[in-house]
């Protein structure tokens, strides 16, 4: 699979079913070499219009890093993290520390 058949992979892999609540408000893919394994970096901002616990609609911010295993080629992780409130509340810098930590660190090893 080329770079650019991941990232045309990831960018259609995100699809909203329920066009009424949600909208999509961007979506960025980023290829990145990680352990010497192609994979994808991706954010992906939506509008949630009619949240079941909320009073006002909220961003849900979806950022995550796809992979595929490296002794199976069929196995495909895709680590994320999501992150949902009002815009103001969006994009604190710990919890977006902490996900990046969490991205950067995905790793395969041999189990024992």
């Amino acid at each position: 699979m080329s770079k650019e058949d991941l990232k045309d992979l990831v960018r259609r892999s995100f699809v909203v079913d329920d066009t009424n609540r949600y909208e999509l408000l961007d979506m960025q893919v980023d290829i990145r070499t990680n352990q010497n394994l192609v994979g994808a970096m991706y954010t992906k901002r939506a509008l949630d219009r009619r949240p079941t616990d909320a009073s006002t609609p909220l961003i849900i911010v979806q950022h995550g890093y796809v992979t595929r295993h490296p002794r199976s080629p069929n196995i495909v992780l895709d680590a994320m993290y999501v992150e949902r409130g009002r815009k103001e509340e969006i994009g604190q810098i710990e919890c977006t520390s902490l996900g990046e930590a969490f991205l950067n660190g995905v790793r395969f090893e041999r189990l024992p």
